[in-house]
Formats: C-alpha cells, sequence, structure tokens
C-alpha cells in the first residue's frame, strides 16, 4: 500500500522517501533545507528531468498548481541518493503521460523510491498508484504527498527528503 502524507492537522515528523513507516501520517508542509534548493536543479512547467545528485543537491520542480509533481530517486550510497528524476505532469492521460510511464518504467530495474505531490482528488491518486504498481514500482516504495491547495513547489533532495521549496 503507498504511504501517504497530507498537509494538516496532526505533527507527524517528516518522512524520508526510503522510510518505512505507517501507511498514512498528517503534518505540517514539509519544507526542504534551503541550501539543497540552492545547490539544486529545479523547473518550472511541464517537463522531466534526470541526473545525478550532487551532496547536498535537490531536484524539483516549480508552478505546479493543479498539476502534479513526481520524483524518484535511486542509487543510495551511505547516506545518499546518487540519482534521481523527476517530472511535472498536468493530466493523467495522453502521450506526455505515457512517455512518463514508459521512463518510469525503464528505472524500475534500479529499484527506485517514488514521492508524488498532488492535490486531494482520489481518482487521480487512485490512477496514479495504480499505473505506478503496474510498471513495477513497489507499493511500499511510494509516498503521496497529499496538498491542500499548497505550495506550487515539489521536489526531493539527495538524503531521501522530499518537500517543497
Amino acid at each position: 500500500m503507498p504511504k501517504t502524507y497530507t498537509i494538516g492537522g496532526g505533527g507527524a515528523p517528516a518522512p524520508r522517501i526510503d522510510d518505512i513507516v505507517p501507511a498514512a501520517a498528517n503534518g505540517p508542509a514539509i519544507q526542504l533545507d534551503q541550501q539543497s534548493v540552492n545547490n539544486g536543479t529545479w523547473f518550472n512547467s511541464v517537463g522531466r528531468h534526470t541526473g545525478q545528485l550532487a551532496a547536498g543537491s535537490s531536484l524539483g520542480t516549480t508552478g505546479l498548481g493543479h498539476c502534479f509533481g513526481l520524483c524518484l530517486l535511486w542509487n543510495k550510497v551511505g547516506l545518499n541518493f546518487t540519482s534521481g528524476y523527476c517530472t511535472h505532469m498536468s493530466s493523467l492521460q495522453g502521450p506526455t503521460y505515457n512517455q512518463r510511464l514508459a521512463d518510469i518504467g525503464a528505472l524500475v530495474p534500479h529499484n527506485p523510491w517514488v514521492a508524488v505531490s498532488l492535490v486531494n482528488n482520489p481518482v487521480w491518486i487512485g490512477q496514479l498508484t495504480g499505473a505506478l504498481t503496474a510498471a513495477g514500482i513497489a507499493d511500499d516504495h511510494i509516498w503521496l504527498y497529499v496538498r491542500a491547495g499548497g505550495s506550487p513547489t515539489f521536489g526531493v533532495d539527495c538524503l531521501g527528503n522530499f518537500g517543497e521549496r
């Protein structure tokens, strides 16, 4: 079962992408360390980025609005993940969505961890988690970061933290 972190109420500590914790947590918006954001690669609008993560860096997207951000991390050496992928999508259909699922499917052999930021839309949540598990992502490797119309930014850092910029 994918894990869910919902913004609002509660005071759960911010999980890391590879934490095996209870399946659901509520808490405040998670802010990434500003230094990792400054050292990171962030892009605005629909697109994708794959790359190596240097120590102290991050990877993410801005301008989400009603879109969703999806980030993967893999190749953990010591405390740091060294490889990442992030995409910004506006729809769960069409050729761009299908291409991103193909991208993700190609990364399955690396046993990636996934964090997704999206608005609380049960249809999207169900469709997206179903597509990720069908692509071969282990469901306990998926975090859903449900934002309540909050920050239009989302990303991950090399330590496995996920959240807003």
